[in-house]
């Protein structure tokens, strides 16, 4: 019997195909004997009563990928869509819905397996001297998630907003600090206002950057837990600031640094189970928009 798909459900894995006879099936998706099946999709299968049984896609829809939320169900706003899906699975060599879908999927999963180990490597980071080795790899299984998820959602800026936060920073350190590396002793450094200016202003085009970069990610993968953990590490860092100024003012740091260490320890804790909760309930990555609202908590 030929038909075509009126709906498919992934989270129940069943959905309901429409016959050519006018009568309407039900079906599971273990009886798909050809990869997966979208809505839209034409189908050859064998009647079971009232269930569909040995489905095979011989037409598979593309536009059924208009609309795939986080959630699973197809015609619903919010989700990936056809170009991006189709650009994936090209991306990997697909050649159909089928193939674009298995490879979007596979990206998902792949940048949340990431994102959780460079979340255990930051824990790892704690050992001495070996925590510079996860360190490192934690590093890099970030950037690799990144990648991930820049290639499921088709981003262009991504990338971009990330390398550049790090690269500005890092140049406003290095003009900040190698005078003073540089300095034949402590006591002849004399520090520029002007370069002490400048790297100010690099530091803070690169605090914007990074706010986009991880407003983007939250918009991307549909979780506004990394904002959450972005503005948390501002206000430590705010409060910390806050704390040492006083210390400094008072001529007594004894009470101000404690406090401030205390802020520090619980802020990275809470820093660290935002991301965490983050990665851990990654599910979607949703297309690239360049006229979209970016979020900022």
């Amino acid at each position: 019997m030929k038909g075509r798909v009126l709906d498919f459900n992934k989270e129940l894995r069943s959905g309901i195909i429409s016959g050519e006879d006018g009568v309407r099936y039900g079906f599971t998706d273990d009886a798909v004997k050809n990869g997966l099946v979208m809505s839209g999709d034409e189908v050859d299968f064998v009647i079971d009563g009232q269930m569909a049984k040995e489905i095979y896609v011989v037409n598979a829809n593309f536009s059924a990928f208009a609309g795939v939320s986080a959630g699973g169900t197809s015609g619903t706003s919010g989700g990936t869509h056809a170009s991006t899906q189709r650009k994936v699975g090209e991306f990997f060599g697909g050649s159909n819905a089928h193939e674009a879908q298995k490879a979007h999927e596979a990206l998902v999963k792949g940048a949340r397996t990431k994102g959780l180990i460079s979340m255990v490597c930051g824990f790892l980071s704690a050992i001495p001297v070996a925590g510079i080795m996860f360190s490192l790899v934690g590093l890099v299984f970030f950037v690799w998630a990144m990648v991930d998820i820049k290639n499921a959602s088709q981003s262009k800026t991504l990338l971009k907003r990330l390398f550049y936060s790090v690269g500005i920073f890092f140049t406003g350190g290095f003009l900040l600090f190698f005078p003073f590396v540089t300095a034949d002793s402590p006591e002849s450094f004399e520090p520029s206002v002007a370069i002490f200016f400048v790297a100010l202003v690099l530091f803070v085009v690169a605090v914007c950057f990074y706010v986009n970069f991880v407003r983007e990610l939250s918009f991307l993968t549909c979780q506004n837990f990394f904002l959450l953990s972005f503005w948390c590490m501002v206000g430590m860092a705010v409060l910390m600031f806050f704390l040492i100024l006083v210390g400094v003012s008072s001529g007594n740091m004894q009470t101000p640094g404690f406090t401030a260490i205390a802020v520090l320890y619980i802020g990275s804790i809470t820093q660290v189970i935002l991301n965490f909760i983050a990665w851990f309930k990654l599910k979607e990555i949703r297309e690239a928009d360049e006229e979209a609202k970016l979020p900022w908590f």
